[in-house]
């Protein structure tokens, strides 16, 4: 049953208007909150079938996102970057599809890590950057729009990103990808 469902609930959901998608968003949420889950399980394999994280409720994406940020940090400084950051960036891809999607408690974070993540770590392989990621990069910049491209530019002087400033490979990184916002 739940089959047949989760192939009929992509076409419905892209016809249904916004406001019920955001209703169901703030349920979903009530069944975290309250406890229940097994719905809230189910809740989130739903979300995930029809594309709908955007719709979930804004401080239950604010918590997401969050947590999400942190573990793309730590798979692009940690070992393999290059094969374990694109699950994590699709997952945040799929929270924040266009610019109304950035929350602004998220957003100052999203650029930093992104911008990471988009310059590289340096190296050789690769180029520095993790193929797979790079598109969901180049996504996430290219969405930031006038409210935030301000704050990517600002992001640039961070420490992190300055000491990653100092190779070439990833001054040549950093000119495509914050060019494209």
């Amino acid at each position: 049953m739940r089959k047949n469902i989760s192939l009929i609930a992509p076409a419905i959901w892209k016809n249904c208007v916004d406001e019920p998608k955001y209703k169901l968003g703030l349920i979903l949420e009530g069944y975290n909150t309250n406890l229940h889950k097994d719905r809230y399980k189910l809740g989130e394999q739903f979300f995930q079938v029809v594309d709908g994280n955007p719709y979930r409720s804004p401080s239950e994406r604010a918590v997401i996102l969050d947590t999400l940020f942190d573990q793309l940090l730590e798979k692009h400084n940690g070992w393999d970057n290059f094969h374990h950051e694109a699950p994590v960036a699709d997952s945040v891809a799929s929270y924040v599809q266009d610019h109304n999607d950035i929350l602004p408690n998220n957003a100052e974070k999203l650029i930093k890590v992104v911008l990471m993540c988009r310059i590289g770590r340096g190296v050789s392989y690769c180029n520095g950057v993790s193929p797979r990621g790079k598109p969901y990069y180049d996504h996430l910049l290219s969405i930031l729009s006038d409210k935030y491209a301000p704050r990517a530019m600002a992001a640039l002087t961070h420490y992190e990103i300055q000491r990653k400033l100092e190779f070439s490979g990833c001054r040549t990184h950093a000119k495509l990808g914050v060019c494209r916002t």
